[in-house]
């Protein structure tokens, strides 16, 4: 039986108040007596096994008193040294980590991603030249290891690609969409001679 706060009871919870729930509680215990749970065994053997008269470290000791911030700290070094000395033994190592999908596998997770395949496909509706697509990197970065990271007009090398180096399509994108990945198709320009030759254009 639940009473209000109001009532004098330190717990809110009135055990006794009333005879049907002391006879509820004596059917119960009744009805597990001699019962063992099932997984008794495995218990046993999670279980350690109690010495008799043996007094425990921290009886009469209140919990505040035997968890300081002292004995915190000393704990967070111990499990930080245990997961630093795990990781350099190999385990607890990410299986990912310095590891990548080969290029081909790459490609073909990035084709069956594409249009009406992909969750947020919305018909085409966007023009916008997807120069951040996996083919379209592996394009460029052959065209630069072609031509040794060199711009082939004013003979510029650097390794600074998105700054210093471009590749540019010999043929155009719109126009040539057969030639758009092809290496022939493409050329090595510093920044500004890439500028120049679309002025020019």
């Amino acid at each position: 039986m639940f009473v209000k706060n109001g009532d004098n009871l330190k717990g809110g919870y009135a055990p006794g108040k009333n005879k049907m729930e002391l006879e509820t509680k004596k059917k119960i215990s009744d009805s597990l007596k001699g019962r063992m749970p099932k997984n008794i065994k495995l218990l046993h053997k999670k279980a350690k096994k109690f010495k008799k008269g043996h007094i425990p470290w921290n009886k009469g000791i209140p919990f505040k008193q035997t968890v300081t911030e002292e004995i915190r700290i000393i704990r967070k070094v111990k499990i930080s040294n245990t997961l630093k000395e795990n990781y350099r033994n190999g385990k607890n190592k990410p299986y990912w980590k310095n590891k990548k999908y080969p290029i081909k596998a790459r490609l073909k997770i990035s084709e069956s991603n594409r249009k009406e395949n992909h969750w947020n496909w919305q018909g085409g509706i966007t023009k916008k030249r997807d120069m951040s697509s996996l083919k379209i990197r592996q394009w460029r970065n052959d065209i630069f290891k072609r031509d040794n990271y060199t711009c082939k007009i004013c003979g510029k090398s650097s390794l600074k690609l998105n700054q210093d180096l471009n590749a540019h399509h010999i043929k155009e994108w719109a126009k040539y969409p057969n030639l758009r990945y092809k290496r022939n198709n493409g050329i090595t320009l510093c920044v500004p001679c890439h500028r120049e030759i679309h002025r020019k254009c």
